[in-house]
């Protein structure tokens, strides 16, 4: 299979040219072409995996003196033409927009929720944030997860497979105790594995994926979500998992390795983690005493379990990132805009609720708030 091409339109492409160069000096398997979007030809759009397009184009002087309808205002705009050129062919790429002003574009959604909320609006597969390419490699890795996960939808999508086995082929659910639980949390998203995907030639299903599933507690869990399951501090899980401890080795044993397993973090399977939990307290897996008794059995180090016994992550009313890790009898909960309600309860703490109008406003119930 060829290199998968990430295609960079840029108006001042010699300010992307440390991508390229970040990428050779990290021997990635992807190719990148830099161009001016004056330059842009169809053949390109047709070969790219990715077409990341800037922001604002204030550097295209062909556009004066057109017409309205022939002079795209912004990236959006621009975004939104190679989409209605590229909709029709056999796997089309990932649009992605690069904007180093991300905070005119967002307003008052939330700066974690950001990317995948306007990606979402604007019909594009991601919103990215400039960085300092020469210093950051995490806009490189997304890309190249991007161009990747694309390119293994174009392979198998050429191969005839159907719907439903492009999907769990493409997040490589492999044959485990727990796969036909964790086949049937990936139903309950409602991916669209049907005539939506055939129409759209897999597209649906990579949004699906970037809007609907990573960025939420969903059959998949992040490393935050992963320590309140297993009862231990968020600081003390991430030394462990550098650990070469027996924990570590049964949390790698259901880690996601699908589709973008490195766009945004590690996951890992619920379902992984449910069954791990039952075989490691001996069936009693609501004993908290049992599943402390086994992670510290299987640890490196003494865990720093978490005081509360019913924990949950509670929202950060200035980021509105869930970070807080507080009990359940001292949060409430809340309905963020976009939130899927097939995912895991979003909280916020009692507290903030009460002191922070914005999260008021999203509380669901909201007798709960009388109850301090």
């Amino acid at each position: 299979m060829n290199k998968p091409i990430i295609l960079v339109i840029d108006d001042e492409p010699d300010l992307s040219e440390p991508l390229r160069s970040l990428s050779d000096s990290k021997g990635q398997e992807v190719e990148i072409e830099i161009l001016h979007p004056r330059d842009v030809r169809d053949v390109h759009l047709s070969d790219a995996s990715v077409i990341i397009v800037d922001h604002y184009l204030d550097n295209w002087n062909e556009l004066e003196g057109q017409i309205s309808s022939l002079r795209p205002v912004n990236g959006i705009a621009l975004a939104g033409i190679y989409r209605s050129q590229t909709d029709y062919r056999p796997s089309p790429p990932a649009i992605v927009l690069r904007t180093a002003k991300l905070e005119d574009l967002r307003a008052m959604i939330p700066s974690k929720s950001a990317e995948h909320l306007l990606a979402w609006q604007y019909d594009l597969e991601w919103v990215l944030p400039k960085v300092s390419l020469e210093s950051d490699i995490s806009e490189l890795t997304k890309l190249i997860s991007l161009a990747k996960a694309v390119a293994d939808l174009r392979e198998l999508w050429s191969n005839g497979v159907r719907a439903t086995e492009l999907a769990f082929g493409w997040l490589r659910l492999e044959e485990q105790s727990w796969a036909e639980v964790a086949a049937a949390d990936v139903s309950e998203t409602h991916p669209p594995i049907h005539s939506v995907a055939q129409r759209t030639h897999g597209v649906s299903i990579m949004r699906w994926f970037l809007h609907r599933i990573l960025p939420y507690p969903t059959f998949l869990l992040n490393d935050r979500m992963l320590a309140i399951k297993l009862g231990v501090a968020y600081e003390w899980l991430l030394q462990e998992l550098t650990e070469d401890s027996e924990l570590r080795q049964e949390l790698d044993g259901f880690r996601y390795r699908g589709a973008f397993s490195d766009f945004d973090g590690p996951r890992w399977w619920r379902a992984g983690l449910a069954n791990f939990i039952v075989r490691a307290t001996n069936g009693k897996p609501f004993d908290l005493s049992s599943l402390q008794e086994a992670v510290g059995f299987k640890s490196c180090t003494t865990p720093d379990f978490l005081s509360c016994s019913v924990p949950v992550l509670a929202v950060d009313p200035d980021t509105m990132q869930s970070t807080q890790v507080v009990n359940a009898d001292q949060a409430v909960r809340i309905q963020l805009d976009g939130w899927p309600t097939f995912a895991d309860d979003a909280w916020a703490t009692r507290s903030d609720a009460m002191n922070e109008p914005h999260l008021a406003e999203l509380v669901i119930d909201k007798q709960s708030l009388r109850f301090a």
